[in-house]
């Protein structure tokens, strides 16, 4: 029995372990829609990074990202250079009808890892505004590859935009506005009450 109880502590630690050095691993690579928070009036083209923090030893990427075709168009997924050259893109798609976008790209060469300073993005999409609301822009399914062919883990955050009709006004400007706007019609009603008298 107590052969059982010091089998299974040893399991225990080592699952511990495992998972530990797994979630470590998966918290250290980042995937992420920059700018994070973006707003728009209908028309307006938006262009979002999709960004790599850190991979080590990285040698091609599957990245997809859906949207809300009501708020947005996409007009392209483009390659920015982040692997080392020369590189295949394998797929390159705009869906609008579905609302995603999809990029995998490889490497021929040897693998760099990208630590520090600021790497071009991953891919950039290009928007326009179709439609008023709030569109997450959902990473899904990404994968990033190692030279080995092993899968890198790795989190992902996502990113939205908001469409409106009109520009917001921070609440901060929307009152010295008011303000300012009733000062000049009670002047000119002053004015036109005087000049009729």
């Amino acid at each position: 029995m107590r052969t059982c109880e010091i089998a299974f502590s040893i399991f225990l630690a080592v699952s511990v372990a495992a998972l530990s050095i797994r979630t470590g691993k998966a918290t250290s690579t980042t995937i992420q829609v920059y700018p994070s928070v973006q707003s728009a009036i209908l028309g307006d083209n938006v262009r979002v990074d999709i960004n790599l923090d850190f991979a080590e030893n990285l040698s091609g990427y599957d990245v997809s990202m859906s949207f809300n075709n009501n708020v947005l168009s996409a007009a392209a997924i483009e390659y920015e250079g982040y692997l080392e050259e020369p590189t295949l893109p394998v797929l390159q798609e705009v869906n609008n009808s579905v609302g995603y976008v999809r990029l995998v790209i490889l490497s021929y060469n040897s693998p760099v890892s990208k630590t520090g300073g600021s790497p071009p993005p991953l891919a950039t999409v290009s928007f326009t505004a179709i439609g008023i609301g709030t569109s997450v822009l959902h990473l899904n399914e990404t994968k990033l590859a190692a030279s080995n062919g092993s899968a890198i883990l790795h989190e992902t955050m996502d990113g939205q935009v908001t469409c409106n009709a009109v520009p917001e006004f921070s609440s901060d400007i929307a009152l010295p506005i008011f303000l300012i706007v009733s000062a000049l019609v009670l002047a000119t009603a002053q004015k036109y009450k005087r000049n009729r008298h």
